[in-house]
């Protein structure tokens, strides 16, 4: 069993996952406003909103990083345990024998041999 605290969390990594996945999606739906409201908006302007939309989904989750590495000393962090799995007693091993049996033929196959 481990037990683990989460102080930290790096804001980096969690501003780039964000932005890709907030461009991404927000991409998809700017690009698809774009077909749609093609006069008004344009494929140039759908895009532009998926990028303000990674960027703005970007720094929001960098503005929860920086309040929770400021909370986090004073509460306590985030506690984790971790428990080692262990295999059911009658399940069984998963080592190949040496020699194994071929299976049985299907009787009820309907695919039957030539001849």
């Amino acid at each position: 069993m481990y037990n683990y605290r989460i102080m930290r969390v790096s804001g980096l990594a969690v501003f780039r996952l964000l932005f890709v996945a907030g461009a991404v999606l927000g991409g998809s739906g700017g690009l698809i406003l774009g077909l749609i409201e093609r006069d008004a908006v344009g494929l140039l302007g759908g895009a532009f909103l998926g990028l303000v939309t990674g960027l703005g989904s970007g720094l929001t989750g960098l503005v929860y990083v920086l309040i929770f590495n400021l909370i986090a000393p004073l509460i306590g962090g985030i506690a984790i345990r971790v428990e080692k799995l262990t295999a059911p007693d009658d399940a069984a091993s998963a080592e190949p024998t040496a020699d194994p049996a071929p299976p049985p033929p299907d009787v009820d196959s309907q695919h039957q041999p030539a001849g």
